[in-house]
């Protein structure tokens, strides 16, 4: 276990039991998946407003073989006619289970960032009664990628692909929660 911390001395202002949650899951799976190996934890500076935290691990993560299990098992439940919503990472696969390849977002976002609705995501039954604006919580590099069929539901200033409808009961959210929803 090594920690790397910043030569940068910084004051957070936040909502610390979140925090200390945040950072108490992302340390107990780099133990829980890193029989043999290494764990580092630290933060950075990025700006007088933004703090990165990590924790990387050389844990075993998920094989090929159970990837491709799991694309295969979204790909099933869709097929099913059934309501599926993934987050973060369950957006990009269900855009794999649907031969959609996700994409490099052209920003990385990290922290709690506004996105809006577009007309589509306005006019979308599930979104309707959302306010046009919301903050939500980031943590990703890439984006779901789009069918023929998607619509874009909500883009932010670093990524054009924050929601995306793959069908009425097919959605993909790129992010990980939301911030004080009020219309």
């Amino acid at each position: 276990l090594e920690l790397d911390l910043s030569d940068s001395v910084a004051i957070l202002n936040s909502d610390e039991v979140k925090i200390k949650q945040i950072l108490n899951n992302l340390i107990y799976n780099a133990i829980k998946y890193t029989e043999y190996g290494e764990i580092t934890i630290g933060y950075k500076l990025i700006n007088e407003n933004f703090i990165q935290f990590y924790v990387r691990d050389t844990g075993v993560g998920m094989t090929d073989d159970e990837l491709k299990k799991e694309i295969e098992f979204i790909k099933m439940v869709i097929d099913n006619d059934k309501l599926v919503f993934g987050v973060c990472l369950g957006a990009q696969l269900i855009g794999e289970a649907l031969d959609a390849q996700f994409d490099h977002s052209p920003n990385r976002e990290i922290g709690i960032f506004e996105i809006t609705l577009t007309e589509d995501g306005k006019r979308d039954d599930f979104f309707s009664s959302f306010p046009e604006k919301f903050s939500v919580g980031h943590w990703h590099g890439d984006m779901p990628g789009l069918t023929n069929e998607a619509k874009i539901l909500a883009i932010s200033e670093g990524c054009s692909r924050q929601i995306v409808r793959y069908t009425k009961k097919v959605y993909g959210f790129r992010y990980q929660g939301i911030k004080n929803l009020k219309k």
